[in-house]
C-alpha cells in the first residue's frame, strides 16, 4: 500500500510500506489491520517532517464487536446463509441495498505536522472507506488492551508497542477513538493516533 497522501508529491511520500509481519506483544500479524496501520505511519512520518497526530474520521453506523477481529468468520456465516437460499434473489437484493444506500462514505484524514503545520485529504477508496475502517480500528484496541465492553463509549484512549523487525522499525502509538452521534444509529467515528518516541 503506498501514496496513501495522494495530493503530496511522489518525491514527498516515499514511505508506504507495510511490516510483513507487525509484531505486537511479541506475536506476529500479517492480516490487512497489521498492514494497514504499518503502511499509513510509515509513509505518513516519511512525508511529514515530525509528525504529531493522525485523524482519520467517517460516518458510521456498526457497533464495534469482537467478531470485526476476524471478518472472514463473518463473511462465512454470511455465504453458508445465502447458499440456503436462492443465490439469485440474495445478489438482488444487495444491489437494490447498494442502489438504495450509495456507495460507502470516505475517509477523511488530517495530519498535524511540523510548527503547528495541518494537511487533510480523503484516503483512496481502494484502501479505506466508512465500511472498512471499523474493521481497521478494532485491532489497536485489541492490540492496547481495552476491554471490549468500552470499545462502543463516546471516547476511549489506548496504546500499543509494534515492531517490523525486517526492516528494524519500532512503533510507539497513543491513540484516542471517539463516537459522536449524528442521527438515530449513525455516529461519527474518529480515531486519533499519537505515535511517541
Amino acid at each position: 500500500m503506498s501514496n496513501l497522501f495522494p495530493s503530496r508529491s511522489e518525491s514527498v511520500c516515499k514511505g508506504g510500506e507495510a511490516a510483513d509481519p507487525l509484531y505486537v506483544l511479541g506475536l506476529p500479524y500479517t492480516n490487512a489491520a497489521a498492514k494497514f496501520w504499518s503502511a499509513l505511519l510509515s509513509e505518513a512520518q516519511s512525508a511529514f517532517p515530525r509528525l504529531q497526530s493522525i485523524e482519520l474520521s467517517c460516518p458510521c453506523g456498526v457497533r464495534l464487536t469482537r467478531n470485526m477481529l476476524f471478518p472472514n468468520i463473518v463473511t462465512d456465516a454470511d455465504f453458508d446463509a445465502a447458499e440456503l437460499g436462492d443465490s439469485e434473489k440474495a445478489m438482488a437484493d444487495a444491489l437494490s441495498a447498494l442502489e438504495l444506500m450509495g456507495a460507502p462514505s470516505s475517509v477523511a484524514v488530517e495530519v498535524s505536522f511540523g510548527d503547528n503545520e495541518q494537511f487533510s485529504c480523503i484516503l483512496p477508496e481502494e484502501c479505506v472507506d466508512a465500511e472498512t475502517l471499523p474493521y481497521l480500528v478494532v485491532w489497536p484496541l485489541e492490540w492496547g488492551g481495552v476491554p471490549f465492553s468500552e470499545w462502543n463509549s463516546d471516547s476511549v484512549s489506548g496504546k500499543f508497542e509494534g515492531k517490523d523487525r525486517k526492516r528494524d522499525i519500532f512503533y510507539r502509538l497513543i491513540f484516542e477513538l471517539c463516537r459522536m452521534p449524528l442521527s438515530e444509529g449513525l455516529y461519527q467515528l474518529s480515531f486519533l493516533l499519537h505515535p511517541s518516541p
